[in-house]
């Protein structure tokens, strides 16, 4: 599976959109009212809306042998976000087999910069903007996150990355993941930016067609059926 489009409201487009032409240096195209985000094989579109909230949570793919020049980039750029401990990385064994660094974006969204060691995409380029290869993770807010991903199952095909649990459960695979979590809970690495994505559309291919609305009010909707190329390189 994979993340063809995530469109999500902002409160302040122009502003949101400064943020990922001069911070993140990526492409951006803006009209009235709107912004669309070139972030590799994905975009990110942002529609203006007043009564838009922080508690969405979006990832992106960055060369497997990248992750410090990666950090290094960031840091110089935003601040990362730290773990209870002190932390600023974070380091996942099987399946996910990762490593992470979260910043804050606009309008409250939690951002991971994410190596996948597993898709083996790693890069003679030295590290920049065309390094965020694309989005690969989107986090979804719902009452009932086992009867959410069972319907997700149903309707695309897409089995579970990294299991299943009350609260958290993963629908995907390494290329794309929908993370589906109980609605308030806590996006890492923080403790008080609750989950909350009632306005978003997620576009996503390689998967059987159909769409899926949850009663919170987002939509995931396939868009390119599983024989599409995505490029990740």
């Amino acid at each position: 599976m994979f993340i063809v489009d995530v469109r999500m409201g902002s409160a302040d487009v122009r502003q949101a959109a400064r943020f990922y032409r001069e911070v993140l240096e990526l492409p951006v195209a803006v009209s009235e009212g709107i912004a669309v985000v070139t972030v590799g094989a994905s975009t990110i579109t942002l529609v203006e809306d007043a009564t838009a909230r922080e508690g969405n949570h979006l990832a992106f793919t960055i060369p497997s042998n990248l992750f410090a020049d990666a950090k290094r980039w960031l840091a110089e750029r935003v601040e990362p976000m730290r773990w209870g401990t002190g932390e600023d990385e974070l380091r996942l064994g099987e399946p996910w087999n990762s490593e992470s660094v979260y910043f804050l974006g606009p309008d409250g969204v939690i951002l991971e910069a994410i190596t996948r060691h597993s898709l083996g995409n790693a890069s003679g380029e030295p590290f920049s903007s065309a390094q965020l290869l694309c989005v690969s993770e989107v986090g979804l807010a719902t009452s009932d996150v086992a009867g959410t991903f069972a319907a997700i199952r149903q309707q695309f095909g897409i089995e579970t990355f990294a299991g299943e649990s009350p609260d958290f459960t993963t629908a995907g695979d390494q290329q794309g993941l929908l993370i589906l979590v109980t609605a308030g809970r806590s996006w890492f690495p923080t403790d008080h930016v609750g989950a909350a994505t009632e306005s978003l559309q997620v576009s996503i291919g390689g998967t059987a067609a159909g769409e899926f609305r949850a009663p919170e009010g987002w939509t995931v909707r396939s868009v390119l059926d599983g024989s599409a190329k995505h490029e990740l390189t």
